[in-house]
């Protein structure tokens, strides 16, 4: 199993733009890449829905990286 994990920026305009196209390769690396994005930023939730990849709201973004392997951890 594959899992990205990031933060975002307020997904609107050219930074909304470049953020969702970053999302959708990473989805298409391997058909079973889980592809989680924290945070709630602008447009966050509404991505990862259309997206349907996973979303966690409620993370403090200077401990993305301890939540990452959390969270890719219990998928397995």
């Amino acid at each position: 199993m594959l899992t990205f994990f990031t933060t975002a920026k307020p997904f609107v305009g050219r930074n909304g733009v470049i953020q969702r196209n970053a999302l959708k390769s990473w989805m298409l690396v391997h058909p079973d890449a889980e592809v989680i994005l924290f945070g709630d930023d602008e447009g966050s939730a509404e991505v990862a829905k259309k997206l349907g990849i996973r979303h966690e709201s409620h993370t403090q973004k200077k401990s993305v990286f301890s939540e990452g392997k959390r969270a890719a951890a219990a998928k397995n």
